[in-house]
Parts: C-alpha cells; structure tokens; sequence
C-alpha cells in the first residue's frame, strides 16, 4: 500500500529527474521492467519515491553492460545470490576495461613524449653512447609469407595479440625492428624481430633483452628507403673509430606516418651494440 503522503511524480517529472525520456519510461513499462505504481483510468501514469532506486539499479547495470531482458530476470527473481553473482560478473568486466583504458593512457603519453623530443633530436651525427638494459616484446618476421611488407603485417598482428595478454604492463607506443649481429657481419640488412618496449619482463616467449651495453646511435630522418645508407654510415663510423660489433642492431621508430604525412620528417633511431 502507498503512504499517502509519499510524493508521487508523473512520468514526465520521473523521466526529467531520471535523466530519460519520457519512450524511455513507457518501453520499460511495456516489457515490464518498471512500471508505474499508479496507472489512473485517464492514462497518466505515477511513480513512486522509492522508484528512483529501482531506476538507478537499472541504469548502473546498463552501463556496466547488462542487457534489458538481464536486469529484468534479477528483478523477477529477486534471488540475492544470483543478484551478487552478477554484481561481481560486471565488476570484473569494470575492472578488465579500467585496465584497458589505462593501458591506453599510458599508451598515449608515451606517444607524446616520444614526440615532443623530435625538434631536440639532431640526424645524421652518429656518437658512442651507454644504454641501461631494455625489455622487449619480440616476434620473428616470417618472410615464407610473402614479401617484406606482408611479413611485417603478420609479425605486428602477432605482437599485438601478445601485448593484450599483458593489460596492466608499462607498454610504449613505438614500434622497432632488429637486425641481428649474423646479419650486420653479412652485409644483410634483413630485419629479424619486430618488437615493441616494455617497462619489466614478463612471462612471455617472446620476451627479448637488449643488453646494457655501450652502443653506436644515429638518427635518420626521411623516408625509410634511405634507411640502409644511414645504418651503412653507421657501421663506417663504428670501424673508423676501431670499435667492434658485439650485439644486434635495433631501429626505433620515432616520429612515423602516425604523427606526420610527410615521410621527409620521418624519424628513426638506429642503435648498434659495440664492445
């Protein structure tokens, strides 16, 4: 039974405190998941103080992704157990998209920082450099597949399936590439992996470590086909200054057609592991 003196709103004035339409109080009420508590024969319809509640349950387990036929089922059966089970179904959803969001963000922020530090870089003045220790998340291209660039999609789509496995984990935006030592000391230009940083290891097969080591560093700007001349101007001035190659190659993209139109202003960072 209704008190009395408890306010009673129409659907007009619920819908507008609600934040709805009025069709979106009448569809409720047609498929039964709230209906008025009073109906007068005129048609008007009047809900209750204590509907604000129910609206709000509804409106929470919409957005965390439950369907209208979903929620309608727990207010049918109003069984407590059931209700919790799905509370907490929809909390580990919340918490797997907080994740992803903030995997997102940081994401993001390495992007800009990455890119702020353009107009700070100089090119094509190589120097000897000492470089911590970096973890990487690696996958080999295969070149069975088809030609570079075929062998390049598949390798990205296979990092990228490894890095949603780790939601939480401190990823970078860039993307690079790996020349192995074998290949350098041929002549070969062949990239090997295709990797992506990372904050910390992880526990992945995929997981590559650069050495902390000292490295001959070079930065080329302009279009990727001029790429190979500038690892060549590289590995020249690794000898002329009589160091030897102990490690791999690792090319860093920078600044990539993500940020500019312009392949002229592409930017790559080239690394090669000397003793």
């Amino acid at each position: 039974m209704i008190d009395k003196k408890s306010p009673l709103f129409s659907s007009g004035e619920f819908a507008k405190l609600c934040g709805v339409t009025k069709e979106t109080l009448f569809h409720y009420d047609e498929i039964g998941l709230l209906r008025p508590e009073i109906r007068k024969e005129s048609g008007y319809r009047y809900y209750t103080l204590e509907q604000f509640f129910a609206f709000d349950v509804i409106a929470a387990l919409k957005k965390c992704g439950s369907s209208l036929s979903e929620i309608k089922d727990h207010f049918v059966s109003q069984d407590p157990a059931k209700f919790i089970a799905t509370l907490k179904a929809k909390q580990q959803r919340l918490a797997e998209e907080i994740a992803r969001l903030e995997q997102m963000q940081r994401l993001l922020q390495n992007m800009i920082e990455q890119t702020e530090i353009v107009p700070l870089l100089e090119a094509d003045r190589p120097s000897i450099e000492y470089m911590e220790e970096e973890y990487l998340l690696a996958v080999p291209l295969d070149f069975s597949l088809g030609d570079e660039d075929i062998a390049w999609a598949e390798a990205s789509q296979r990092l990228m399936t490894h890095l949603k496995a780790f939601p939480a984990m401190q990823l970078s935006f860039d993307v690079g590439a790996i020349v192995t030592r074998d290949n350098l000391l041929r002549g070969m230009e062949e990239v090997s992996y295709c990797y992506s940083r990372l904050s910390a290891p992880v526990p992945s097969e995929a997981v590559f470590i650069k050495p902390a080591s000292y490295y001959a560093t070079m930065i080329h700007k302009g279009p990727y086909e001029k790429l190979p001349r500038s690892g060549e101007r590289l590995i020249e001035y690794i000898e002329k200054s009589g160091r030897e190659i102990t490690g791999n190659a690792y090319i860093l993209d920078v600044l990539t057609y993500l940020a500019t139109g312009n392949e002229d202003d592409f930017v790559v960072q080239i690394s090669i592991q000397i003793d």
